[in-house]
């Protein structure tokens, strides 16, 4: 394959731009080195091509998601590339606390010399299997998820934070080492249903829908139009509270 270098720099105008969801089912133990090996070649293959970014999922104990760890994985990618931005999509927040996501996420922007874009959700009731493997059930992921971002967000600003929450009550002085993007990196919302991307709407804050379709679409102007959910489905739309880094906000972004 000829591989097409990239020198990194994006025209003035509204400009089109390609990433890639990297959800890699590996069929066997004896196989996740291997898978595990293929993919961070398969991403620095994607930087030298020009993809803006990778985007990283968070499965466990079925190698769904061969790494599970996207987190630690993403460490590896950003010791491995220069200008891609890694993504998630997205970290199940039920599944860590959010002191300690805070301060990974803040190392990761550091590592990355702010490359990140965190999508977050509360987890999938398909995979119940997950809850209880981290000792949870998913009756209660979405008021964990909503409390985990709210003491995220907080921790990055505001120093010293005491927070007196339903699942959590910290008091920290602060959290080092600060993020490279300030406030902190650009989140987004996992999402399906209307409800869910009206609530984003009135946050603020970008979404990420789950989609049915293998090419997603990303569009910083707004929603797309569409009648009902199943129109909806086939497309991922990030409609963020700010634009990245160097990023106009008419870009134009698809997943492959």
């Amino acid at each position: 394959m000829h591989e097409r270098h990239w020198s990194g720099a994006l025209p003035a105008k509204s400009f089109m731009q390609f990433g890639w969801l990297t959800l890699a089912l590996s069929p066997s133990p004896a196989e996740d080195a291997q898978r595990i090996e293929q993919l961070i070649e398969q991403a620095c293959a994607a930087e030298r091509l020009g993809f803006a970014d990778v985007w990283l999922t968070e499965h466990y104990f079925t190698g769904e998601s061969v790494y599970n760890d996207s987190l630690m994985f993403a460490a590896a990618l950003a010791m491995k590339t220069e200008k891609v931005r890694i993504g998630f999509a997205v970290v199940q927040t039920p599944f860590h606390h959010p002191v300690r996501l805070a301060v990974q996420l803040a190392l990761l922007d550091n590592l990355s010399k702010g490359r990140i874009d965190v999508g977050i959700g509360k987890g999938t009731v398909y995979n119940e299997y997950e809850f209880v493997g981290h000792g949870l059930r998913s009756t209660d992921s979405r008021e964990r998820m909503e409390e985990a971002v709210d003491i995220i967000e907080r921790a990055w600003r505001e120093a010293p934070l005491t927070y007196d929450g339903k699942f959590h009550k910290i008091r920290i002085p602060a959290i080092r080492p600060k993020p490279v993007q300030q406030p902190g990196p650009p989140l987004w919302r996992s999402v399906i249903s209307p409800g869910s991307f009206k609530q984003c709407g009135q946050l603020g804050v970008g979404n990420e829908m789950k989609p049915t379709s293998k090419v997603i679409a990303r569009n910083g102007l707004g929603l797309p139009a569409a009648r009902d959910t199943h129109a909806l489905q086939d497309v991922l739309t990030l409609c963020g509270k700010r634009p990245a880094a160097g990023r106009e906000r008419n870009s134009r972004k698809f997943l492959l």
